[in-house]
């Protein structure tokens, strides 16, 4: 298993990317509110984000995501 962070432009932790199977295990102490998406905010008819829905929508791109992950991580290091 692979949790990626993201670090802002000074290099403080703001985000961290983990496995679906990671996040399945840890939603459930997550307040309900939260589960919500800023995108359905206004909307009357909150529901929770289903990622399934866009799997596969940059597979044609052929990216190779770890190689992807280093060379930004390398861009951030560069601008320190």
């Amino acid at each position: 298993m692979t949790i990626n962070y993201i670090y802002d432009e000074q290099g403080t932790l703001e985000y961290a990317v983990v496995p679906v199977a990671v996040w399945e295990s840890v939603k459930q102490y997550v307040p309900a509110n939260e589960l919500v998406s800023d995108v359905f905010a206004n909307n009357e008819t909150k529901k929770n984000f289903d990622p399934s829905k866009y799997y596969g929508m940059l597979s044609h791109l052929d990216l190779d995501i770890e190689q992807e992950l280093l060379d930004m991580r390398k861009g951030w290091l560069k601008n320190t």
